[in-house]
């Protein structure tokens, strides 16, 4: 999986223009969407790769992301970034400046951001707080911990392993290119 800015930027558009949630809360429902949707399609929505840290998993790249969005520093993938977007530093909450570059995000990327969004406003933040603090991210926190780091990568395995589906995930993921040996077998 590759890493979309530009798909990580709609994401956190399309989420805070229907939940107004706060960055702590967007990076746990980003997180949410990306393993549902590696559950039922075999990739993430934004290609990220995530770390453990003290408040749940966050998307590494894309918190980069918004580190630029409130002007601490430069993001070289997408330094126009901050035209669309603003995260104020005190309020850590965001603010629409622009309409961004649509079509990126496929249907069923917008399908499951949607539902996470959809479940942040009825079931409220617990509940994607619950969901994101998964034992993926337990176990390398507790890792973090032990080692006295403020943060510890989490695996797309161990997050995959974590699923229902998680052996044919875990096939899948390890497949350097999936549905290859069904087409030389038919040849």
């Amino acid at each position: 999986m590759e890493y979309s800015a530009q798909k990580a930027l709609e994401a956190l558009v399309l989420l805070v223009e229907k939940t107004n949630a706060n960055l702590y809360d967007v990076m746990k429902m980003v997180y949410v969407a990306d393993k549902r949707h590696l559950a039922a399609y075999g990739r993430t929505i934004t290609g990220d790769r995530y770390s453990a840290m003290g408040k749940g998993p966050v998307p590494s790249e894309t918190y980069e992301l918004c580190k630029h969005l409130r002007g601490e520093s430069y993001f070289h993938d997408l330094p126009q970034a901050n035209q669309v977007l603003r995260l104020d530093n005190k309020t850590h909450r965001f603010e629409i400046l622009a309409e961004p570059e649509r079509g990126h995000l496929s249907q069923t990327d917008i399908r499951y951001l949607t539902a996470v969004a959809s479940d942040y406003l009825t079931l409220g933040w617990r509940a994607i707080f619950d969901e994101s603090h998964d034992s993926a991210w337990k176990v390398v926190w507790k890792d973090a911990q032990n080692r006295g780091v403020r943060s510890r990568p989490i695996s797309i395995s161990l997050i995959a392993s974590t699923l229902p589906n998680a052996q044919s995930l875990l096939s899948h993921l390890e497949d350097p290119m999936p549905g290859e040996a069904c087409l030389s077998e038919s040849a």
